[in-house]
């Protein structure tokens, strides 16, 4: 797992992922994070205009520099050979960013702990974030969908988890409909740090004294593969690369 995630980043291989709906319309597709991306200038100054826009939905809600992207991008995924940032794009341009964390320590501290996942392969979905409304509005959904049927695979995750705000209906209802269940309700706690509002998890069961709770919500590959032909809509996974037509805010899970 350690080595494929080390190839694809240094570039050793290539990565495409296909998001399709009704079987057969292509309507974007995915790429990991790399090298050089690095070096791209324009991308680089994108992600920080979706952060910024979207900071009061993450843990840390300080605003960000490009500088500060990049260097969070060299030091903390690139550098970490259990995780993979992607880059969601509509046919016409980049949208969003989809990310995986293969086992602890977590990119949020909401997830299961000691012996919860002890002997399993499980893996973190993270950095949820659509940037843009540009694109076909399933996108993002399918986008998700995609990249865990690929993770389900090459990877060999047993478990998919993510946390959601739980007054977000409707991120927990189009979870549940790709049957992820909710196992643990985390309360989060505001704290004050160099005048900058920060989110921090607590232990599942306790109070939150702001009223603050993250869903965490969990999908077993058995689940995901028995549902895959309905949220995959004939899944082209492990098939012919096909390029997306022309033509043709979900912000991180907490």
């Amino acid at each position: 797992m350690q080595q494929l995630i080390t190839s694809l980043i240094n570039e050793e291989q290539a990565l495409r992922i296909e998001v399709m709906v009704g079987g057969d319309t292509p309507i974007g597709y995915i790429t990991p994070i790399t090298r050089s991306s690095l070096d791209d200038v324009e991308l680089i100054g994108k992600m920080t205009a979706w952060r910024n826009r979207m900071r009061t939905c993450f843990l840390t809600q300080a605003a960000v520099t490009v500088e500060k992207t990049r260097a969070f991008l060299a030091t903390t995924v690139l550098s970490d050979p259990t995780r993979m940032l992607f880059i969601v794009h509509s046919p016409n341009q980049p949208v969003g960013t989809l990310g995986i964390k293969v086992g602890p320590p977590w990119v949020h501290g909401a997830g299961p702990r000691g012996i919860e996942g002890e002997g399993r392969r499980l893996a973190e979905l993270a950095n949820l974030l659509r940037g843009t409304r540009e694109g076909h509005p399933r996108l993002m959904y399918q986008a998700e969908m995609a990249l865990m049927d690929w993770a389900f695979h090459a990877l060999d995750v047993e478990l998919f988890w993510t946390a959601v705000p739980s007054n977000n209906r409707l991120a927990l209802t189009l979870h549940e409909s790709a049957g992820f269940r909710a196992t643990a309700l985390i309360p989060l706690y505001k704290v004050e740090k160099d005048g900058q509002t920060h989110l921090e998890v607590g232990d599942a069961g306790m109070q939150s004294p702001d009223g603050l709770y993250a869903q965490r919500i969990e999908l077993e590959r058995s689940d995901f593969m028995q549902r895959r032909e309905v949220l995959m809509e004939r899944p082209t996974y492990g098939t012919p690369r096909r390029m997306p037509c022309e033509g043709s805010n979900i912000a991180v899970p907490i």
